[in-house]
This record gives C-alpha cells, sequence and structure tokens, in this order.
C-alpha cells in the first residue's frame, strides 16, 4: 500500500488566515483568478506552492502562514482564535458501536 502525503496550508498563529497582497497577486499571476480567500482550499497546488515561494510575504496581517504535511487525504483544520491546527481521523477520538 502506497503512503499518499498531500501538503496544507494553515495559520500558525492568533489571528486568523489571511493572505497579503503580495500573495493575492501570485495567485492571480499564476493562474488562480476570482480569489476568495476564505473558498480557496488550503491543499490547493497554487495556494501551497505561494506560501512555500513567498514565505513570509504571504502572510496576511495577523496571521503566520506555514505549509504541514499529511500522510493520507482526509482531514479537517480546527481554529482556536485564529490559531489552526490540522485533525486527521486517526487522531481523533472516534466512538464506534458495535451493536
Amino acid at each position: 500500500m502506497e503512503t499518499v502525503l498531500n501538503k496544507i496550508v494553515i495559520n500558525d498563529c492568533y489571528g486568523g488566515f489571511d493572505l497579503s497582497e503580495d500573495a493575492i497577486i501570485w495567485l492571480k499571476n499564476n493562474g488562480l483568478s476570482d480569489i476568495q480567500i476564505d473558498e480557496i482550499p488550503r491543499h490547493h497546488p497554487l495556494l501551497v506552492e505561494c506560501v512555500e515561494t513567498l514565505g513570509e510575504k504571504a502572510n496576511g496581517m495577523f496571521s503566520n502562514l506555514v505549509v504541514k504535511v499529511i500522510v493520507g487525504n482526509i482531514y479537517r483544520i480546527d481554529n482556536y482564535d485564529g490559531l489552526e491546527t490540522i485533525i486527521q481521523p486517526y487522531e481523533d477520538n472516534w466512538i464506534v458501536i458495535n451493536d
């Protein structure tokens, strides 16, 4: 069985996910038009490339964007006052009913 790795962009500080003007321009110049920041999938290859390429210049006013690598293709992002963490199914305490 092959291990699948995926990259996800999250905000790693209190404040909230936001892109700088430089990042928005970079995304538009690289083919992502009509940008709605809150609608870009965090695993979108262009978003990941943008954050990796621009580094700190991709950060919005109150954000610190980082790229995290996950195993598999299922995730959700939890948010506490803008600080985000990635949760994957194997990390959660799932309750299974075995009747």
